[in-house]
């Protein structure tokens, strides 16, 4: 299968949100293509750093700091 075609369906592939058909093709493309495989690495590394955001927890005081460092 096409890179173009594939790279259409690597985001949702990543966010689990294709069909098993889909799924199937995209994990033989992938395993045959290296810069379609670099692209899914590169959605998932995205979407880890997305989650980790969600866990950090919130200074109490984020615009003092915040002013504070833009001051200095």
């Amino acid at each position: 299968m096409r890179c173009s075609i594939i790279r259409k369906l690597l985001s949702t592939y990543c966010n689990d949100e294709v069909t098993s058909t889909q799924k199937r093709l995209a994990e033989e493309h992938i395993a045959d293509c290296a810069d379609c495989r670099a692209m899914v690495e590169g959605y998932e590394k995205v979407s880890n750093q997305l989650v980790s955001l969600r866990i950090m927890p919130m200074k109490p005081n984020i615009k003092k700091a915040v002013m504070s460092q833009i001051r200095s």
